[in-house]
């Protein structure tokens, strides 16, 4: 009697976790896995004190071990792939869980097997319907890149005379004090960090060489919504300092693009593939 009192205990808690957990909002990855590990000891636990008492036909049996393969395979493909062995909480899942917990408490009962048959078909669905949304998922698991891009930093000449015409030509905001050598602009999610050359080279003990004229190892590329906006920007950019390199050239692939250079020389592109002149006249 008390091994059922515990395992009505067990198995009812183990049911209502997961509903407590997204009625209260506390749900998480480790949770979920958490929960799949202490389903896995439960059963373990049951079925060392349940095996004596056992006797299934050897068709069931056989049932059983093939519900083990498809689940082994389950677990090894997801491994093999994602590098972690993957539980899909589906409902197929649940509810052969939920058989399980009741059928167990017919051991020993005239209509114990035919019940443990209806539970090893809706085991083994449940089995090959998570095979499949997890080969799924595999199929679509793209792994983790080593990096994740930061920004692209210039050295400059004149760190004051740089964040001007950023800000004036582009619209780069900065909270820089005038004062630190380190300059971070931001032009909505995009984020530039100037410093100066001097400073860099003393940090690092080293002298370097630089471009002299227009920089033609890099380009900064900005987009504009349409064929007009090119031209226009284009314009302001000279306005706040900029020097031509390329005016506004409708190119053979239907890009819009032209090409200035920021005050150390650094090749700046605007373009855009939005052809709102010809709109106009269609």
């Amino acid at each position: 009697m008390p091994f059922w009192v515990l395992y009505v205990i067990a198995g009812t808690t183990d049911m209502l976790d997961g509903f407590l957990a997204r009625r209260w909002g506390v749900e998480s990855k480790i949770g979920a896995r958490l929960d799949s590990l202490a389903d896995f000891v439960f059963v373990l636990a049951v079925g060392y004190k349940l095996f004596p008492l056992l006797k299934l036909p050897d068709a069931l049996w056989m049932m059983i071990g093939l519900i083990a393969m498809v689940k082994t395979v389950n677990a090894i493909s997801s491994y093999v792939v994602i590098h972690r062995i993957e539980y899909m909480h589906t409902k197929a899942n649940k509810l052969t869980g939920f058989l399980l917990f009741i059928g167990v408490m017919t051991i020993g009962r005239s209509y114990f097997i035919p019940v443990a048959w209806v539970i090893a078909c809706f085991a083994l669905f449940a089995a090959i319907q998570e095979g499949h949304l997890i080969r799924s998922k595999v199929k679509s698991f793209s792994p983790q890149p080593r990096f994740k891009f930061n920004t692209v930093g210039l050295f400059t000449t004149d760190n004051k005379a740089t964040v001007d015409f950023y800000t004036k030509a582009f619209g780069f905001t900065t909270s820089w004090d005038g004062i630190q050598p380190n300059v971070e602009m931001f032009l909505g999610d995009n984020r530039i960090i100037l410093f100066p050359r001097d400073a860099f080279e003393q940090m690092v003990s080293k002298k370097f060489l630089y471009p002299e004229g227009i920089n033609g190892t890099m380009e900064l590329s900005l987009d504009v919504p349409t064929f007009a906006d090119v031209d226009k920007e284009y314009q302001n950019a000279l306005n706040h300092g900029a020097k031509s390199v390329l005016p506004p050239t409708t190119e053979p692939w239907r890009q819009r693009t032209c090409y200035v250079v920021d005050p150390d020389g650094n090749l700046i592109e605007i373009g855009s593939f939005v052809d709102n002149y010809n709109r106009k006249s269609e």
